[in-house]
């Protein structure tokens, strides 16, 4: 060191300054040999005593603003501590002590300890200041000692060196053009660039994930072989290859990074020497995926030898968006050690080589946040590099998508192949009639079918049937209430070998009559008024026919089944047919893979005209259980519900996430032991909601178009709502992009689905959904449309769609059908909105007056069911189009709460119903005379309208009376006339308001008090 060295203080260098806020650095070294302590306790204090950085003493200087370092007068030898844990039964708790805060003012600044854990376990803790070393430093320090280094060579350079040329730097002719640099090129970047990979969680647990992976000598020969080819650096190479892995799962083109850069790999002069080198360079990546990888190497390595250049003028707080991936280089562990535990990374996402004393690739890891990412990410993202690395040298020139393309036998997600019997729901059931006769089998209120009768039942329903030209290729539409009875009728459908299709009574007439027209019925079974062009067949009248003794064979696997409609994106509905063979395929794989066995009472609480609750109903018969019907009584209120679970012994449910939040009561109850969830997402919350009110519940998620027969996918719901991991036997799942070509793990796809439960197709309709499988050459798979992600462990989750269709309280939504009923009456456009809990709605832009608007609403009501119905209605001067024409969505108003026009709550019953209303449709507030379901109500705010209603005023009501009265003032007038004494209501409701206004500590102290 020199003697003005010696002497002056400096100013702390742009990379000290960076990382003044970071205590302490460590590194953890393992060794299986046998040490000499003293031999590595000489070979430390030596190497300490070389280095300028580690001699240092940090104060503030009269006339100077924040830290100055200083040279001591004498070299420091460090801290050094041996500890012998060999028989301490207590080691853990020495090697997890912490090692004492440095004085830097006195210049103790580094630290050793080597514990002697065992004969053959040695543990080496290197820490140091962040102001005085480096990892990098901490590595170059435990190599010197382990080497027994003497020192450090005359002629090298040393840390004091590199500040004061650092200094020099920033006033050098120069630094404006490298400004101008680092500005230019971060000009390119924006927020929206940051890495965006699917996997990437919001909030998780604290703590660092990492895998490792050593490669061998011929890998290594490769690539450096590879590199040489190209006239690259191989860690241009490496670090090329890492930025298109991340581009090609975020599907970016654009990515914000960061390059852990140390720059002594650049100046010979300082390799030698300990201090503060490393430093993040911001990078902003443009990367096409469809272009060969050779020309990304190219255009990378023009990148990083342009940044080296420039890099002592490179910001020193790079953007945050900088630290969503990076990529560094670091010398591997001494000769016979090993690093033991991973650097803590401002990354969160990382790749680090690690760099033999050659210059070789001795090691590659990944590092991730665990706050981002979940346990096995980190080990599928090395996978997945290494994987890429070993295409590489034979494939370069290829697409970097290409190079990226999982195999087949990776990217498929298969069930297991099983040889199911050649079986049916009717099959079974004529089983249970012989086997268990009296058996429950089918229960609705009090009226219960035993197995043998409704097997009897079905025959003979099924054989006046055939009387009248029901079998093979016909279809029978049945416009039942849920009930029993439409059970009953959609079994002796399929036994006369027809296909049923369930027209709901709740749809409008006219959405009923378009289905007909659509699906040409043979005839149409039910109650209420005729559709036009189609033969009725009276319900009542049908069960006054004596019965028909006919012997019919069973249907053959390829017959249909059942015919179920589906929005349409095109405007009109579309009719999917299912057969009798990928029924029979569901029901035993879904009982097999929900272990539905274990289940006795089924209950039956949606719709038949969607296959929500295909799962219950042909699922009882499969197990020779019980199915029962909840009516529309049970379904209307949380307290109704849970008296038909319990009256009922249900133990098995299936539901619309949605539906049952809304019917869950806020009391601790048992739900069913199996609960499935489908339809839509399930939300976290939900879950751990159930898991709090019965946590002996078994909850399931499951997936699935109806053009794959319910569902194709489930998951046990533990700590992950919305992991699917559950592939149904001799069923299979793949993702794929827009070029249909298989998309890596970690990365957002279209979800296909193909085998034993993909329907026939539909009615009457373009088969442009099902493609042939470019796989399994002869099979098909249908596009699904919606999006997806494949998790490192397998499972599946699902983000969003990749067209115009949403699922509304279960109910797939075409939006394109919902805009073509309501462009039929005038120029309009739709949208999606959610409220706070998440649950979706639709909102309509339409161009009219407000006369047209009421008629516009009356002539939707009588076309579309309630869940396609719009729920809020904007009028607008005209609708904002592109240039093209098109309507732009993206300026679609957002949806501003009404202005209440009326008249104002006039009392406190009105002003407790107003609140409550305007609280479950979003808005600050509701005048007296606005219709709730115009307002934006429906049929689940119904039932949380009504709950409120029971637990603030203490008053049984059913959702029947909000239908009827479905403004604040008509209401409130129809509860008091429910009211046991006049003003009990309205004092009721004066009591709530009180106790609302109060403040927390308020009430608890009122409670107290009580």
């Amino acid at each position: 060191m020199t003697e003005v060295m010696e002497l002056e203080h400096l100013a702390l260098s742009p990379e000290q300054r960076a990382v003044q806020d970071t205590q302490v650095l460590h590194l953890w070294l393992g060794s299986a040999q046998a040490q000499d302590a003293q031999a590595l306790r000489h070979g430390f204090e030596q190497a300490v005593r070389g280095q300028w950085s580690l001699n240092c003493r940090f104060s503030h200087h009269a006339g100077y603003r924040g830290l100055r370092q200083q040279p001591l007068q004498e070299p420091a030898a460090g801290r050094w501590q041996f500890v012998d844990l060999r028989g301490d039964s207590n080691r853990q708790a020495a090697l997890d002590s912490e090692v004492p805060a440095f004085e830097l003012a006195s210049g103790d600044g580094v630290a050793a300890r080597l514990f002697a854990v065992g004969d053959s376990d040695w543990r080496l803790h290197l820490s140091a200041s962040a102001l005085v070393a480096d990892h990098a430093s901490l590595r170059l320090l435990a190599r010197l000692m382990v080497g027994g280094a003497a020192g450090v060579d005359e002629e090298s350079g040393h840390f004091g060196q590199f500040v004061e040329w650092r200094q020099a730097m920033a006033e050098d002719e120069d630094a404006p053009a490298g400004q101008a640099y680092w500005a230019a090129h971060l000009r390119q970047a924006s927020a929206d660039q940051a890495l965006q990979l699917p996997l990437r969680r919001l909030q998780g647990q604290p703590g660092q994930d990492h895998a490792v992976s050593a490669l061998s000598v011929e890998q290594a020969h490769s690539l450096n072989a590879l590199a040489e080819s190209r006239q690259v650096r191989l860690d241009t190479l490496l670090q090329a290859a890492w930025w298109a892995l991340l581009a090609r799962i975020g599907g970016q083109s654009q990515v914000l990074a960061g390059w852990l850069h140390d720059c002594r790999d650049d100046y010979d002069f300082f390799a030698a020497s300990t201090g503060v080198y490393e430093k993040t360079l911001p990078l902003v990546l443009n990367i096409d995926s469809q272009q060969g990888f050779a020309r990304w190497l190219a255009d990378c390595s023009v990148l990083l030898d342009s940044h080296r250049g420039w890099q002592e003028h490179a910001p020193a707080q790079v953007p945050e968006a900088c630290l969503r991936a990076g990529f560094s280089v670091e010398t591997a562990a001494p000769a016979g050690w090993q690093a033991l535990r991973p650097r803590t990374w401002a990354f969160e996402l990382g790749l680090q080589v690690q760099q033999g004393s050659h210059g070789q690739v001795a090691g590659l890891g990944v590092y991730t946040h665990a706050q981002h990412y979940r346990a096995g990410d980190a080990q599928g993202v090395l996978n997945q590099y290494l994987q890429l690395l070993e295409r590489l040298p034979d494939g370069i020139e290829q697409s970097i998508e290409r190079l990226l393309e999982p195999a087949a036998d990776v990217a498929r997600l298969q069930g297991p192949s099983r040889p199911f019997a050649e079986s049916s729901p009717l099959a079974r059931i004529a089983h249970w009639a012989r086997e268990t006769p009296q058996a429950a089998a089918l229960q609705s209120g009090v009226q219960v079918l035993d197995y043998f009768a409704l097997n009897q039942r079905v025959e003979q329903m099924a054989a006046s049937l055939r009387g009248v030209g029901a079998g093979a290729d016909t279809i029978v539409a049945l416009a039942l209430p849920r009930s029993a009875e439409l059970v009953i009728a959609a079994l002796a459908v399929m036994r006369s070998g027809a296909a049923y299709l369930p027209l709901d009574p709740q749809w409008p007439q006219g959405r009923r009559q378009q289905l007909a027209d659509t699906a040409q019925p043979l005839l149409v079974v039910g109650e209420g008024a005729a559709l036009e062009g189609h033969r009725q067949l009276d319900w009542q009248a049908w069960l006054a026919e004596p019965a028909t003794a006919l012997e019919l064979p069973l249907p053959a696997p390829e017959q249909a089944a059942y015919v179920l409609f589906t929005s349409g994106s095109t405007g009109q509905p579309k009719g999917v047919v299912i057969e009798h063979r990928q029924l029979n395929n569901y029901v035993q794989a879904v009982s097999q893979a929900l272990e539905l066995n274990q289940c006795r009472r089924f209950a039956l609480t949606s719709t038949v005209a969607a296959d929500l609750g295909n799962t219950c109903l042909f699922g009882a018969f499969e197990q020779g259980a019980c199915l029962v019907i909840a009516s529309a009584e049970d379904m209307q209120d949380a307290p109704s519900f849970a008296r038909f679970l319990g009256a009922n012994q249900v133990d098995c449910l299936k539901m619309v996430p949605s539906h049952l939040a809304a019917l869950l009561d806020d009391q601790p109850g048992a739900l069913p032991a199996t609960v499935v969830l489908g339809g839509e997402a399930t939300p976290l919350a939900l879950a751990e909601r159930i898991r709090r009110q019965s946590p002996g519940t078994r909850l399931f998620n499951h997936y699935g178009p109806t053009e794959a027969t319910v569902g194709v996918l489930c998951q046990r719901v533990d700590d992950d709502a919305q992991a699917l991991g559950t592939v149904l036997a001799n069923n299979v799942v793949v993702l794929l992009d827009d070029d249909r070509r298989r998309v890596p793990a970690g990365a957002v796809g279209e979800l296909y689905l193909g085998g034993a439960q993909l329907c026939r197709g539909y009615v009457q309709v373009d088969q442009s959904a099902f493609i042939d499988d470019p796989d399994s050459p002869g099979q098909r798979l249908y596009r699904t449309g919606d999006r997806a992600v494949r998790r490192h462990n397998g499972s599946l989750e699902l983000r969003g769609r990749a067209d115009g269709q949403v699922k509304i309280r279960g109910f797939r939504v075409e939006l394109g059908e919902v805009e073509c009923t309501l462009q039929g009456l005038a120029e309009a456009a739709v949208k999606v909105i959610a409220d706070a809990e998440g649950v979706l709605s639709l909102v309509a832009y339409v161009v009219c007056d407000e006369a047209g608007l009421a008629v516009l609403r009356q002539q939707v009501d009588n076309r579309l069911p309630e869940a396609m119905r719009p729920s809020r209605y904007m009028r607008l001067p005209s609708l904002p189009r592109l240039a093209n024409g098109k309507i732009d969505r993206q300026a679609l108003p957002e949806v501003q709460p009404d202005i209440p026009a009326g008249r104002a709550p006039r009392d406190a019953l009105e002003t407790l119903l107003a609140g409550h209303m305007a609280e479950l449709l979003g808005r600050e507030s509701l005048d007296i005379d606005s219709d709730f379901f115009q307002a934006g109500g429906h049929s689940l705010t119904v039932i949380k309208l009504v709950a409120a209603i029971r637990k603030g005023l203490q008053l049984e009501v059913a959702p029947g009376i909000v239908f009827d009265h479905p403004s604040v003032a008509s209401l409130a007038a129809a509860l008091r006339e429910r009211e046991s004494a006049p003003g009990q209501l309205e004092k009721a409701a004066g009591l709530r308001l009180k106790l609302a206004a109060l403040s927390p500590a308020q009430r608890e102290a009122l409670l107290a008090r009580r």
